[in-house]
């Protein structure tokens, strides 16, 4: 855990899928190639055709504001938060999100179409996995690092009690929820390549990018095509994107988690 005083952002959550939606489209962005151990400063050199960025946590900004475009998002409750900041790490700018026991996150409000851009691009930082977390359990829902992506909600996919789910939801967020969600995570123990259901609905599907202590403590750029993942995942073609999500949060282990975030971007199909 990086012990300066961190600023906080906002009450407690529980490890549940983020549910917003707000519509934005951010400029154009940079990059370079993934899978790679560096600082996000030095990762996305050069401009890039057909891209939409999503976060630029590599550039420097005040510890004390939220990041541009992103706000915070909770559940309520007693679990306790996850205070998120500017910060630098081993040379590069990067948003640090750490907590002791606690869970929050930040999403950022955007619209994409996951046929036209399919790839994510992001750089992390983790310290190591969360003590006791485990995928496959409520109880162990915990990870040091998630990058979510959301989909807009279906309501002709949807059965009864689904709609009836979503529709509160929407109420208690100011805006319509999304539906699916793919959470790219930095795992505990479990295999890189695991894909499986959330512990706690199966509208949100958990993909180990990382996993274990073996490759924490350096910078790594990653890539993930979401157009296939939501095929694999659920076994049908996408609806829109409607939000971004980051969460460093041990709140049902009681754990403590801690990493930084690098830039994150979407590109189009490849030529």
């Amino acid at each position: 855990m990086f012990r300066d005083p961190p600023f906080r952002h906002g009450p407690g959550a529980a490890a549940t899928p983020l549910l917003v939606l707000l519509l934005a489209i951010p400029p154009g962005a940079r990059t370079r190639a993934p899978g790679t151990s560096a600082g996000p400063e030095a990762a996305f050199q050069g401009p890039v055709k057909d891209t939409l960025w999503i976060a630029r946590f590599s550039e420097p900004s005040p510890a004390d504001a939220l990041p541009t475009g992103w706000l915070p998002i909770s559940f309520g409750g007693d679990r306790g938060e996850t205070e998120y900041r500017a910060f630098e790490v081993d040379g590069s700018h990067c948003l640090l999100g750490e907590t002791q026991g606690g869970g929050s996150g930040l999403v950022r409000p955007m619209a994409a179409d996951p046929a036209v851009f399919p790839r994510l691009r992001w750089g992390w930082w983790v310290n190591g996995p969360v003590p006791e977390g485990d995928l496959f359990r409520k109880e162990g829902d915990d990870f040091a690092a998630r990058v979510y992506v959301n989909f807009r909600f279906d309501p002709s996919e949807a059965g009864f009690l689904d709609r009836i789910k979503h529709r509160l939801a929407s109420r208690r967020f100011g805006g319509e929820a999304p539906g699916r969600s793919l959470v790219y995570v930095w795992g505990n123990r479990e295999a890189v390549g695991t894909m499986s259901p959330n512990a706690y609905t199966d509208q949100a599907v958990v993909v180990v990018v990382r996993s274990g202590v073996a490759e924490a403590g350096r910078w790594w750029e990653e890539e993930r095509n979401v157009l296939e993942d939501f095929r694999a995942a659920f076994g049908e073609e996408p609806p829109w994107i409607t939000s971004f999500a980051i969460m460093s949060d041990g709140d049902d282990t009681g754990g403590a988690a801690s990493a930084c975030y690098g830039d994150l971007f979407l590109l189009g199909q490849r030529s």
